[in-house]
């Protein structure tokens, strides 16, 4: 069995959250609001195509920090589902 790092607790932990898990709950939720603004609200004004690709690429080149944020997180999902599977596989057998 190899060692991986998860989300799986090896002892009960307090519901309350440190300042370290707050500032990336945070994150997340500024990404989720970056790419519903993007993603939904933009296209739904009444702005041409070209504008709105335009505004796109204006919004990703102000937060490049929260766009390497999505990619680590990603990278960190890839990495969840492959450890929790791994977990549930190891019980099942």
């Amino acid at each position: 069995m190899t060692k991986r790092k998860t989300a799986i607790p090896k002892r009960t932990r307090p519901a309350k959250l440190n300042q370290r898990e707050k500032e990336g709950v945070r994150l997340i939720a500024e990404l989720i609001v970056f790419r519903e603004i993007q993603n939904k609200v933009i296209p739904s004004t009444n702005l041409d195509e070209h504008h709105v690709e335009g505004l796109k690429k204006v919004m990703e080149q102000a937060v490049p920090e929260l766009l390497n944020a999505e990619k680590y997180l990603q990278q960190k999902i890839l990495e969840g589902r492959k450890g929790w599977a791994e977990f549930f596989r190891e019980r099942i057998q």
